[in-house]
Order: structure tokens, then C-alpha cells, then sequence
């Protein structure tokens, strides 16, 4: 049953899922997505997995497309910035949407400043303009009362 008694709550199908891992879910169905994946583990769950196989997989595309293997940190050209944006982390998935500030960018990733510790090797979903970014963070450390975190960006999808 649940929890008001009724019928059982129905767990979120993998193309819900999906469309919401990329920002693509329409409005009156993210009004139901939202507060089932706060109080559903196994949906929650199988969000955390599904971000981290995209990652994955997007990090294995990239790997073979420009050979890069991730060790050379400086190799592309960064951009300074200080644009806001919001990020949501995805493993392990939290609802919450924390207020950055993008403070440079470049073809492969992103430096922003956090109020909240982004554990190394969480996935993230970066809302900036008119993209959404899905990215691993690489680095988080203590940068005055915030903290400075580098984003390796793994898709970016245009926002609708």
C-alpha cells in the first residue's frame, strides 16, 4: 500500500529514469519522479547505477574518440568565468540542487566553487545556461568557507 493507504505506489520506469538523468523529463511528470526517487531506495538506487554506467560509457566513447587517458590535467585551454549554476549529485542521488559558481571551463571540464563537499568520484549533473552537463568530480578541496571542485565533463546535452 501507500503511504496514504491507497493503492501501491508504482515504482519509475527506466525511460523516466533516463529522461530525467538528462534534464529531459517533462515538468508534470518530474512533479511525480522527484518525491517517489526521495522516499523509494530502489528507484533511488537504480538511478545512482544508471548515472554511473552513462559515465562510464560516455568515458569509454571519449577514451577511444580522442585517445585521452585523463592523466594530463592542463591539456585544454581554460576559459575564466564566474557564471552561477546549480549541480545535483546522482551517486548517491540526492534531490538537492546546490548553487555553484562556474569559475572556468574548458572542452573537458569544469571548475566550480560549492557551499557543499563533492566526494571525489561522485557523479554530477551540472545545470549552466543552456546545458546540462553529466560529469564525475575529480577534486574537491576546502577553498575559504566553500569549496573548489574540478568537474571532468562526460556529455553535455542542450536544455530545451
Amino acid at each position: 500500500m501507500g503511504s496514504d493507504g491507497g493503492m501501491p505506489l508504482a515504482h519509475i520506469d527506466n525511460e523516466d529514469l533516463e529522461r530525467y538523468l538528462l534534464g529531459q523529463i517533462s515538468s508534470d511528470k518530474l512533479s511525480d519522479v522527484e518525491p517517489h526517487l526521495v522516499g523509494c531506495g530502489s528507484c533511488a538506487s537504480r538511478l545512482s547505477t544508471a548515472a554511473g554506467f552513462a559515465f562510464r560509457l560516455f568515458k569509454l566513447a571519449n577514451r577511444y574518440i580522442d585517445n585521452y587517458a585523463g592523466n594530463e590535467k592542463r591539456r585544454e585551454h581554460r576559459i575564466p568565468t564566474d557564471e552561477p549554476g546549480q549541480m545535483q549529485i546522482f551517486s548517491p542521488f540526492s534531490i538537492e540542487t546546490i548553487p555553484i559558481q562556474i569559475r572556468d571551463i574548458s572542452r573537458n571540464g569544469l571548475k566550480v566553487h560549492t557551499p557543499r563537499l563533492a566526494e571525489r568520484g561522485t557523479i554530477v549533473q551540472v545545470i549552466f545556461k543552456g546545458a546540462i552537463i553529466l560529469g564525475e568530480v575529480r577534486y574537491c578541496v576546502a577553498d575559504g568557507t566553500e569549496f573548489a571542485a574540478g568537474i571532468q565533463i562526460q556529455d553535455v546535452i542542450p536544455r530545451r
